[in-house]
């Protein structure tokens, strides 16, 4: 039973330097210095929101997910999806600009990344949107498109 212990202790620290990594690599670096910039004062965080082959080359790509709060000193926040290919040649992937609302979960499915977001309807505080939505991404010629969403 000890040994079960410290194997999934041993996988969640290697799992969390694992993530560590993927928001240190230089890509991720410049995008969040450039944020810095635009977003005055806010607190930047960077999150693995999921994890696999996104551009069939065998290699695990990851989903990112950085997030924005207290932009101008104020309450406002905001988080945008990327996709960091574990080919250290190619760019960091944006979301297409679209609205949505917050996400709820992310998770990659065969080549897709497919995503549910909580959306504002009217009449919805600040504090608790009652919609919800989903779209998914996939990685085409080295940039991440919307595709429609297929049976989930």
């Amino acid at each position: 039973m000890r040994i079960i212990r410290y194997a999934a202790l041993l996988l969640a620290s290697l799992a969390a330097t694992d993530a560590a990594a993927q928001c240190a690599d230089r890509r991720v670096q410049a995008e969040l210095a450039e944020m810095r910039g635009e977003l005055q004062g806010a607190s930047l965080d960077c999150t693995v929101a999921a994890r696999g082959d996104l551009d069939g080359d065998g290699a695990r790509d990851a989903v990112l997910l950085l997030s924005y709060e207290g932009m101008g000193g104020g309450n406002n926040w905001g988080s945008f999806l990327y996709v960091l290919l574990a080919d250290r040649s190619a760019p960091l992937l944006e979301e297409p600009e679209a609205e949505r609302g917050p996400i709820d979960s992310v998770t990659v499915a065969g080549r897709e990344v497919r995503v549910r977001t909580l959306e504002y309807r009217d009449g919805d505080g600040r504090c608790c949107p009652s919609g919800r939505d989903a779209f998914a991404l996939r990685v085409e010629e080295r940039r991440l498109v919307r595709v429609p969403v297929r049976g989930w």
